[in-house]
């Protein structure tokens, strides 16, 4: 009897759930064939690759790869690079300035102001890197730029902006903050709007000013929001994309002591040739990321079970 029970909710559950099961099938086929088939490429960061011999018939040279790497001279800046520039970006543009914007929005009480202020702040992550890049290059131009001709103006020399390194860790963070902090903010705004009006009633009436509110209402409000977008960025702490770095600076090779980054790296050695030591440096980033993962999770989860992913 207790069988026929079970087996009958099972046949009642495919029959009312049928339909989300055929919503599912082209997602999990999507991240099949693209997310996990791939894996089996992991094997060419072990192997002298040519293309002419195949993945199979190219020599097994175990972690040579990975030596050439670790021990290259470009290691030490690549590396210092793609983690200064991804802890920048979790830190200004994911946490401090999604969360700023987020609170800046909840403050305005107009619901005409607040859609088109929100509007505005969103516009630019639709954005492609290449239109920011294109912009960039009208206000930077060595010759014709806005930039250099205000400059001029003050009587001061114009800056060859393309060719000095040393300015653009900031260039690249602000073009990532007007780029990206809008969408960061919409976490922390839903996250906002689910808090109980009536706390910051009782909270006025106590005499606490916004600073106050925000410390012990807003933030302990939003700390899981906080702790997800941390576990969840820090997997790609040493990826982060290619395309402000390739895009913004154009692949210049004059500026790769501040600007070249693993993925920029990566791009070069693909289109250089060199498949296995890119497929090798690829697999670090990727060991990596999942460590940075688990442990982050972990210590968060010891702290505040509710707040941790998993």
């Amino acid at each position: 009897m207790k069988k026929s029970k079970q087996a009958r909710r099972v046949s009642d559950n495919w029959k009312t759930q049928f339909g989300y099961y055929l919503m599912i099938i082209v997602p999990v086929l999507l991240i099949f064939v693209f997310h996990y088939i791939p894996m089996a490429g992991v094997y060419m960061a072990f192997i002298d690759y040519k293309p002419a011999k195949g993945i199979l018939g190219s020599e097994f040279i175990g972690l040579l790869n990975f030596k050439q790497f670790f021990t290259s001279i470009d290691f030490v800046r690549v590396f210092r690079n793609t983690l200064c520039y991804n802890v920048a970006n979790i830190a200004l543009v994911n946490i401090f300035a999604g969360y700023l914007f987020a609170l800046l929005l909840y403050e305005i009480k107009s619901k005409v102001a607040n859609k088109i202020f929100h509007t505005c702040m969103l516009l630019p992550a639709f954005l492609s890197w290449t239109v920011v890049s294109a912009a960039l290059l009208l206000i930077l131009h060595p010759d014709s730029g806005m930039l250099n001709s205000l400059l001029e103006a003050l009587g001061m020399h114009p800056v060859s902006w393309y060719q000095e390194k040393e300015y653009w860790p900031y260039i690249i963070m602000i073009a990532w903050i007007y780029k990206d902090a809008g969408m960061a903010s919409i976490y922390y705004y839903s996250a906002l709007l689910n808090i109980d009006t009536e706390l910051f009633d009782a909270a006025n009436l106590d005499g606490a000013g916004r600073i106050r509110q925000i410390w012990y209402i807003s933030l302990p409000a939003t700390s899981k929001v906080l702790c997800i977008t941390l576990i969840s960025q820090l997997g790609s702490i040493l990826s982060g994309g290619i395309s402000p770095f390739y895009e913004l600076t154009f692949n210049n090779g004059v500026l790769y002591e501040t600007t070249q980054v693993l993925g920029t790296y990566l791009y070069n050695g693909i289109g250089g040739g060199r498949f296995s030591f890119s497929a090798a440096v690829g697999l670090t980033q990727s060991i990596v990321g999942l460590i940075l993962v688990l442990t982050v999770n972990t210590v968060i989860k010891k702290i505040d079970p509710e707040s941790a992913m998993f």
